[in-house]
Protein backbone atom coordinates (compact mmCIF):
# COMPACT_ATOMS: atom_id res chain seq x y z
CA UNK A 1 0.00 0.00 0.00
CA UNK A 2 1.35 3.60 -1.10
CA UNK A 3 0.13 6.86 0.44
CA UNK A 4 0.51 9.97 -1.13
CA UNK A 5 -0.21 13.61 0.01
CA UNK A 6 -2.87 14.82 -1.26
CA UNK A 7 -4.08 18.74 0.70
CA UNK A 8 -1.09 20.31 3.31
CA UNK A 9 -2.78 23.03 5.80
CA UNK A 10 -0.09 23.79 8.52
CA UNK A 11 -2.61 25.79 11.49
CA UNK A 12 -1.12 28.91 12.90
CA UNK A 13 -2.01 31.01 15.91
CA UNK A 14 -1.30 34.68 15.48
CA UNK A 15 1.28 33.77 12.93
CA UNK A 16 3.23 31.21 14.99
CA UNK A 17 2.75 27.58 13.49
CA UNK A 18 1.37 25.29 15.91
CA UNK A 19 2.45 21.83 16.30
CA UNK A 20 0.11 19.05 18.08
CA UNK A 21 2.21 16.41 19.72
CA UNK A 22 -0.56 14.61 20.32
CA UNK A 23 -4.36 14.10 19.33
CA UNK A 24 -4.27 15.41 15.72
CA UNK A 25 -6.93 14.61 13.34
CA UNK A 26 -8.16 15.80 9.99
CA UNK A 27 -11.83 15.11 8.56
CA UNK A 28 -13.12 15.88 5.03
CA UNK A 29 -16.59 16.95 5.44
CA UNK A 30 -19.37 16.97 3.01
CA UNK A 31 -19.22 19.96 1.87
CA UNK A 32 -15.35 19.74 0.43
CA UNK A 33 -14.29 21.26 3.88
CA UNK A 34 -11.71 19.74 6.07
CA UNK A 35 -12.08 19.60 10.01
CA UNK A 36 -8.52 19.78 11.46
CA UNK A 37 -7.94 19.17 15.38
CA UNK A 38 -5.11 20.22 16.93
CA UNK A 39 -6.13 18.78 19.91
CA UNK A 40 -2.76 18.63 22.18
CA UNK A 41 -0.69 21.56 21.38
CA UNK A 42 2.18 20.61 23.10
CA UNK A 43 3.84 23.35 24.47
CA UNK A 44 1.17 25.95 24.03
CA UNK A 45 1.34 28.65 21.60
CA UNK A 46 0.52 31.81 23.45
CA UNK A 47 -1.77 29.80 26.08
CA UNK A 48 -3.90 27.90 23.39
CA UNK A 49 -3.54 24.16 23.84
CA UNK A 50 -5.52 22.97 21.07
CA UNK A 51 -7.32 24.42 18.20
CA UNK A 52 -10.32 23.16 15.88
CA UNK A 53 -10.15 24.80 12.83
CA UNK A 54 -11.93 24.16 9.40
CA UNK A 55 -10.43 25.17 6.18
CA UNK A 56 -11.73 25.46 2.48
CA UNK A 57 -9.04 23.84 0.85
CA UNK A 58 -7.25 25.59 -2.22
CA UNK A 59 -7.15 24.20 -5.51
CA UNK A 60 -3.61 24.04 -5.17
CA UNK A 61 -3.98 21.71 -2.41
CA UNK A 62 -1.48 24.25 0.04
CA UNK A 63 -3.72 26.04 2.37
CA UNK A 64 -7.14 27.70 1.98
CA UNK A 65 -9.73 29.94 3.33
CA UNK A 66 -10.24 29.73 6.99
CA UNK A 67 -14.34 29.87 7.52
CA UNK A 68 -13.91 28.40 11.64
CA UNK A 69 -11.15 28.85 14.01
CA UNK A 70 -12.05 27.43 17.63
CA UNK A 71 -9.22 27.87 20.05
CA UNK A 72 -8.63 26.49 23.42
CA UNK A 73 -6.59 28.19 26.48
CA UNK A 74 -5.14 26.81 29.14
CA UNK A 75 -2.80 24.02 30.03
CA UNK A 76 -3.64 20.65 30.21
CA UNK A 77 -6.69 21.04 28.03
CA UNK A 78 -6.70 18.88 25.42
CA UNK A 79 -9.58 18.25 22.53
CA UNK A 80 -9.72 14.87 20.66
CA UNK A 81 -12.76 14.03 18.10
CA UNK A 82 -14.37 17.07 17.23
CA UNK A 83 -17.16 16.77 15.05
CA UNK A 84 -18.74 19.71 12.78
CA UNK A 85 -23.12 19.66 13.81
CA UNK A 86 -25.83 21.64 12.25
CA UNK A 87 -27.32 23.86 14.82
CA UNK A 88 -29.82 26.42 14.97
CA UNK A 89 -28.21 28.25 18.10
CA UNK A 90 -24.46 29.09 18.37
CA UNK A 91 -22.25 27.51 20.85
CA UNK A 92 -20.49 24.03 21.65
CA UNK A 93 -22.89 20.96 21.63
CA UNK A 94 -21.38 18.37 23.91
CA UNK A 95 -22.38 14.22 24.29
CA UNK A 96 -22.84 13.24 20.51
CA UNK A 97 -20.28 11.60 18.55
CA UNK A 98 -22.16 11.35 14.92
CA UNK A 99 -22.27 14.02 12.07
CA UNK A 100 -25.27 15.38 11.12
CA UNK A 101 -24.71 18.32 9.23
CA UNK A 102 -26.23 17.89 5.37
CA UNK A 103 -26.26 22.19 5.10
CA UNK A 104 -22.69 23.37 3.67
CA UNK A 105 -23.32 27.04 5.15
CA UNK A 106 -25.13 25.86 9.06
CA UNK A 107 -23.04 26.66 12.09
CA UNK A 108 -19.72 24.64 13.17
CA UNK A 109 -19.49 23.83 16.29
CA UNK A 110 -17.28 21.26 17.94
CA UNK A 111 -18.42 18.40 19.99
CA UNK A 112 -17.08 15.95 22.31
CA UNK A 113 -17.94 12.63 24.39
CA UNK A 114 -19.71 12.81 26.90
CA UNK A 115 -17.59 11.51 30.09
CA UNK A 116 -19.12 8.03 31.19
CA UNK A 117 -20.79 8.22 34.82
CA UNK A 118 -18.10 8.24 37.38
CA UNK A 119 -15.11 9.65 35.51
Amino acid sequence: MEATQDREYRPTIDGATVYAFFVGDAEHLANGDVLVDAGGITPPVRGVSAQITEVNPSSSGEGGNVVFDLRVEGNALFVYGPTRKCSNHTGLIFGSTTNVCTSPDASAVASSPSPSPGT
